[in-house]
């Protein structure tokens, strides 16, 4: 009977590749922009720690039992990362934009109080204004708000009760009714 041969027997080139390896060239591949080709992305990937790098064939393996989902993961995850940063910076913006318009009501309402009503319209304009940017602001950072809290079900029926609000004719031009055809279907 053969004896078996115990895996710290074998030489380095037959040492099967950890998993630390295996996430090092993930992330290798997956810093590299996903490449396709693998000559690019066997440059970027990195030696194991017996000096080699696996065969084209192994990472082609290893991309496709389950690289491709996982990179897809993070790249949604990268993204809604990059709206809630946006959304974040658009609340700011409207905030300041607020404080702004309360600025000019609380200014043109001291010119009021110091000289009262003349000819000068530019106080009741300047109260005018903020109080119309004040709203607009406010209104608005708070809707941003919201339906950055929104899940995509809630998104939906929100959509949903809008459109039902229009008329028919209305709703049929912001709905295309026609479907799109697969590219396989052309």
């Amino acid at each position: 009977m053969a004896e078996k041969i115990k895996i710290k027997e074998l030489p380095h080139r037959l040492e099967p590749y950890s998993h630390e390896y295996k996430e090092q060239c993930f992330v290798a591949w997956y810093s590299a922009g996903r490449p396709k080709k693998t000559k690019l992305w066997l440059e970027a990937t990195p030696e194991d720690e017996f000096g080699r790098k696996p065969p084209k064939q192994t990472l082609q393996n290893w991309r496709n039992e389950g690289w491709v989902i996982r990179a897809d993961e993070l790249d949604a995850q990268a993204s809604m990362k990059v709206d809630e940063a946006l959304v974040s910076q658009k609340v700011i913006m409207l905030k300041k934009q607020a404080k702004l318009g309360a600025k000019l009501q609380e200014m043109g309402m001291e010119y009021l109080e110091d000289h009262g009503f003349d000819s000068s319209s530019s106080a009741v304009s300047a109260i005018t204004s903020g109080v119309r940017i004040e709203q607009e602001s406010r209104g608005l950072s708070e809707t941003v708000r919201k339906v950055a809290s929104m899940n995509s079900d809630e998104i939906s029926e929100n959509v949903a009760k809008l459109l039902g609000r229009l008329s028919h004719k209305d709703a049929a031009e912001i709905i295309d009714v026609d479907p799109v055809p697969d590219k396989e279907e052309e």
